[in-house]
């Protein structure tokens, strides 16, 4: 975008609304119907609401969660450290987010296994991420593989 035009698309920014865009791709990405249809009247109602909620004390919760476990992490990662070691920025970076964010949205506090299940689910959500471009083309995701191991080793993890 020409930075100069930048405050002509600010002012219209209600025309650059991807809600519809983003309904669309959804519900035939992942194959479940539009969630503005008239037969589900009160979903959209709901995700308003959820929305709302996570706007205040709730999101503060999880902030706070998040910035916990990105700590834990961390201590874990430079207590294991007996050398330095060169590492990609982007690689180290999915690694250290993807683990705080299993343990904030799970719940789980991996040990010794743990780690290592972590550490497997995130490389199938690498490659199922990068398949994901497939999969809004709407290629059947059981042609692209490896799904339904990534899909049964979480369900392995969580019902530890």
């Amino acid at each position: 975008m020409d930075p100069t035009q930048f405050q002509y698309v600010i002012r219209h920014g209600k025309k650059l609304d991807f809600h519809e865009f983003s309904h669309e791709m959804a519900s035939r990405t992942f194959n479940y119907p539009r969630l503005t249809q008239a037969q589900y009247p009160q979903l959209t109602d709901n995700m308003h609401k959820i929305y709302k909620i996570m706007q205040g004390k709730a999101l503060d919760k999880l902030t706070d969660s998040m910035m916990k476990n990105l700590q834990h992490v961390f201590k874990w990662k430079f207590s294991q450290a007996t050398d330095w070691k060169t590492e990609k920025m982007y690689q180290f970076c999915c690694s250290i987010m993807f683990e705080a964010s299993f343990m904030t949205l799970y719940g789980k506090d991996p040990v010794a296994d743990g780690r290592k299940v972590i550490s497997e689910m995130r490389e199938k959500f690498t490659k199922f991420d990068a398949k994901f471009p497939y999969l809004v083309i709407n290629i059947p995701i059981a042609l692209l593989g490896d799904y339904q191991e990534y899909s049964r080793r979480i369900d392995t993890f969580l019902h530890a």
